[in-house]
């Protein structure tokens, strides 16, 4: 949850509708059963033309809430457009219904496309449409989902200046809006304010409860979110839902409390609730987090049990929870078992075993993944791709890295700063640092990449690696005075652990100068470093002001 349906005013405007007119309810029904080589605009003005009897209007209107639901917001466009042409050249016929707008704003609102949302806005506003208050409902509500703070209040100021009231809907829908956006403040004063206008009608619900515990728990604000918990289970007018439940049970996972989570999520049954499978995931997610793998696995067969199906995303969270911990066993029985109970992988199931695989070292299975991947009609993201070079770096097939980047370029797919950065790191290692500089360059020439910190380290190391310590250090003094780009602590541990090795201990020197004159933090990995330079350069006075804590290892972080 997190924002209250859009139709709560619009929606029984469609009933009153359809038991007005059952007839165009049947018939705009026909629109589901056509063929998607079917659903074209000819198809639906053929449709029009032959409609049972009633206003041209309603007919366009349930015909375009049918487009809507289907899926297809084109069709909705097309048939708005055909109406609008209509009406506008046509001196007899009648401006497009308030109701029309009505269904293009929340179908438009529905499908996050804020540019159609606006600019029905302005279609109403050029042909003198009044909104009602359905109209301000999905507009505040669809704005609010959106992010757009801005139209949101807008549409509630131009709402109060025609002197229409918020309704519980409208009030909901912004306290939802600003909890999301992490307001807790304005959350709270608009619910305040809901409250004094308890005595025109407007009474906060279960919804708008459930709205701010939602919040209050992504804002890890406990306290306020179990006091208004007990609130609600107190007043016999709110009680709590499985929406209630799983918000609790998600926040106490988030807060790694594992007891709390664990309380919550028992207490739904012991309601009489049925968990949902929001709270499932959570709950899961949160034993994986944990290491309690065996208490995640009875959880799942658990919720099996109880005949609820599990979904993707809880087969995923169980996958994933198994490739953090390099548990490839469970892992794989994991993934063989979702095959089993006929549930989808999805892009994020990939992803996770591809990396894991990678990670391992096992460059064949990381790549036996990807085929199984595209075989499926999965489109690869820049991370399965990263993923994949990885293990394949790992494993020193550079060639194969190569032949990765060269099919993507060919299918138009730009690299991200990611896959480029492995890529400088792969020519590194195959004894190209020429080539590893032309790709930092070619970054951003090409495809306006804006090259980091992280981009610099790899040239730096890739010259290093191939015995150029002076074009090394060259590209240090570069990255900040042609690219505007300040060395962090690896990058300038990074170049002192190619001088360790080479015994060049001016240089060595010059980049201990650098960390201590721009103040940079030493992590576990920069004071090992330091020590091994000290060490190696025989200054025992230097390495013992320079101990470290802790051991750790002088070789870059490719985890």
């Amino acid at each position: 949850m997190g924002s209250a349906d859009s139709g709560g005013q619009a929606r029984p405007a469609a009933v009153l509708r359809r038991q007005r007119y059952p007839g165009l309810d049947q018939w705009a029904a026909r629109f589901r059963k056509l063929t998607e080589r079917e659903k074209t605009l000819p198809i639906l003005l053929e449709m029009l033309a032959n409609a049972p009897p009633g206003p041209t209007g309603a007919k366009y209107e349930m015909l375009i809430e049918q487009c809507f639901e289907e899926k297809r917001p084109d069709l909705a466009t097309q048939l708005y457009d055909h109406l609008r042409a209509e009406t506008t050249t046509t001196q007899a016929a009648a401006p497009v219904p308030l109701a029309v707008f009505d269904v293009l704003l929340q179908g438009y609102g529905r499908a996050g496309d804020r540019q159609r949302l606006a600019q029905v806005q302005r279609d109403m506003r050029e042909v003198g449409v009044r909104p009602g208050m359905s109209t301000y409902t999905i507009l505040i509500d669809a704005w609010g989902k959106a992010g757009d703070l801005r139209r949101m209040w807008q549409a509630w100021e131009d709402m109060r200046e025609q002197g229409l009231r918020p309704n519980v809907v409208v009030y909901t829908s912004v306290i939802a809006t600003l909890g999301k956006l992490g307001d807790v403040a304005a959350m709270e004063r608009t619910f305040a304010e809901m409250q004094r206008s308890s005595g025109d009608g407007v009474e906060p619900n279960r919804t708008t409860y459930n709205a701010m515990v939602h919040s209050y728990g992504q804002q890890q604000m406990m306290d306020k979110m179990e006091a208004l918990v007990e609130r609600m289970r107190a007043d016999p007018g709110l009680g709590l839902d499985n929406f209630t439940h799983s918000a609790v049970v998600a926040a106490w996972s988030r807060a790694g409390r594992v007891d709390k989570a664990l309380e919550a999520f028992d207490s739904i049954a012991a309601t009489g609730g049925q968990p949902s499978l929001h709270a499932w995931t959570a709950i899961l997610h949160m034993l994986g987090t944990a290491g309690r793998s065996d208490e995640m696995l009875r959880t799942l067969d658990k919720m099996k049990r109880l005949g609820v199906k599990p979904s993707t995303a809880v087969y995923n969270t169980i996958i994933n929870a198994f490739g953090k911990a390099r548990n490839i066993h469970s892992m794989m029985d994991t993934f063989k078992a979702m095959r089993r109970d006929g549930v989808a992988a999805d892009v994020k199931t990939y992803n996770t075993l591809i990396d894991t695989w990678a990670k391992t070292g096992k460059a064949v299975e990381a790549e036996k993944f990807y085929v199984l991947m595209k075989r499926e009609g999965l489109q690869p993201t820049m991370y399965t791709i990263a993923s994949l070079m990885d293990a394949y770096t790992r494993a020193d097939q550079f060639e194969k890295v190569l032949r990765l980047i060269s099919r993507m370029k060919k299918e138009g797919r730009a690299p991200d700063n990611v896959v480029f950065n492995l890529l400088i790191d792969t020519y590194g290692r195959m004894g190209k640092p020429e080539e590893a500089e032309k790709v930092l360059c070619g970054a951003m020439k090409e495809y306006g990449i804006a090259l980091e910190t992280n981009n610099f380290t790899s040239v730096i190391e890739a010259w290093a690696r191939n015995g150029n310590l002076d074009k090394a250090e060259e590209w240090l003094h570069r990255m900040n005075t042609d690219y505007a780009t300040k060395p962090d602590i690896k990058t300038l541990t990074t170049l002192l652990s190619f001088c360790i090795p080479a015994a060049d201990v001016k240089r060595g020197r010059r980049v201990i100068h650098m960390i201590e004159q721009h103040k940079l933090q030493k992590d576990k990995q920069a004071r090992e470093t330091i020590r091994q330079f000290h060490a190696a350069t025989k200054r025992p006075d230097q390495e013992k002001k320079n101990q470290p804590t802790s051991p750790s290892t002088t070789s870059p972080d490719r985890s």
